[in-house]
C-alpha cells in the first residue's frame, strides 16, 4: 500500500488526473457485494485506479491508455506493484479497439468529450449483470476557469451524455455525488 500512496502522489504533483478516494472506495464496495470479476477500464493514465482495485478486490482488470509516456508510466507501476498477472494494460486508442472479452465493469474515465461514444463502442462487451461507471460529470475543471469555446464544447458534451445515460430505456442510471460527480448505470 506504501507504494499505492507514492503512484497516488506522484500523479498529483504532475496533475495527472487520478480518480477520488470516495469513487474508488465506492467501486470496491460494488465489485465485491456484486461478485465482478471481470473489469474495463478506459482511461489508465498511471495506472493508479486499476492498482487501487485490484488491491482491494479478486478482479482481473483490463486497462487502456492512449497517451505512450502514461501508459509507459502504468505499465512500470503495475509491474512493481506486482499486479501483472491481474492486471492487463494495452497502448492504444480505446475506439480503436475490438474487444472479445465480456466485463462485469466498464469504467469510463477517459476524453469527457467521448464518453458517449466510448459507453456504446463498448456496450457489446458488458456482461448481463454488467455496470457501467462513467467518472467527472461534473464539470468540478470548469470552476473558475474562463469559458473558452473548448469549455463550452465540453460542458455541452457532458450535459448531452448526461442526458442519454437519463434517457436511456435499457439502463437504470443513478448519479452519485463522489468525486467530480460520477454515474453508475445497470442493464433493466
Amino acid at each position: 500500500m506504501v507504494y499505492l500512496g507514492l503512484i497516488k502522489d506522484e500523479a498529483l504533483k504532475n496533475n495527472i488526473p487520478i480518480m477520488h478516494d470516495d469513487t474508488l472506495a465506492y467501486l470496491v464496495t460494488l465489485i465485491n457485494e456484486q461478485g465482478l470479476n471481470n473489469i474495463l477500464e478506459i482511461g489508465s493514465a498511471t495506472g493508479y485506479s486499476s492498482i487501487y482495485l485490484a488491491s482491494h478486490t479478486n478482479a482481473s482488470i483490463t486497462t487502456i491508455e492512449k497517451d505512450r509516456e502514461r501508459y509507459e508510466q502504468a505499465l512500470k507501476n503495475i509491474k512493481e506493484s506486482n499486479l501483472t498477472a491481474r492486471i492487463n494494460i494495452i497502448h492504444a486508442d480505446a475506439l480503436s479497439l475490438e474487444l472479445t472479452d465480456s466485463f462485469d465493469l466498464i469504467i469510463i474515465d477517459a476524453a469527457k468529450t467521448k464518453h458517449q461514444l466510448f459507453f456504446n463502442h463498448f456496450l457489446p462487451n458488458l456482461s448481463e449483470k454488467g455496470y457501467i461507471m462513467t467518472d467527472n460529470l461534473g464539470l468540478g475543471c470548469t470552476k473558475g476557469k474562463p469559458l473558452t469555446k473548448n469549455r463550452q464544447r465540453l460542458i455541452g458534451k457532458t450535459n448531452e451524455y448526461i442526458t442519454f445515460l437519463s434517457n436511456n430505456l435499457a439502463f437504470e442510471t443513478e448519479f452519485l455525488n463522489l468525486g467530480d460527480q460520477i454515474s453508475i448505470s445497470k442493464r433493466k
